[in-house]
């Protein structure tokens, strides 16, 4: 029965791990910092998600309206989606003006 239980916990171990591989990562919260190149919000659980941003980082309003980078400030809430490798931001989502 212990083989049975370590098998089991292995297999399970392994899964977790690949369900995570080209996971896209999304977060809900508020800008805290940003800057020309970097973004930090907090979540609504409390945790902070620090991104990159680029030339390539889509500024959406939730109401599908084009937004900017530069209508990123403090206290804003947004929506935040950032590539499989968790580095950087590839969709920023405001509220509507």
């Amino acid at each position: 029965m212990s083989k049975l239980a370590a098998f089991a916990v292995v297999a399970l171990t392994a899964v977790s791990v690949f369900a995570h591989a080209g996971h896209v990562h999304n977060y809900l919260g508020t800008v805290k910092v940003v800057d020309a190149s970097h973004l930090e919000i907090v979540t609504t659980d409390s945790k902070t998600v620090d991104v990159a941003i680029n030339e390539s980082t889509k500024f959406l309003r939730y109401n599908g309206e084009p937004a900017r980078k530069a209508d990123l400030k403090p206290g804003v809430r947004v929506s935040l989606y950032v590539s499989e490798d968790g580095k950087t931001a590839t969709k920023i989502l405001l509220p509507p003006r």
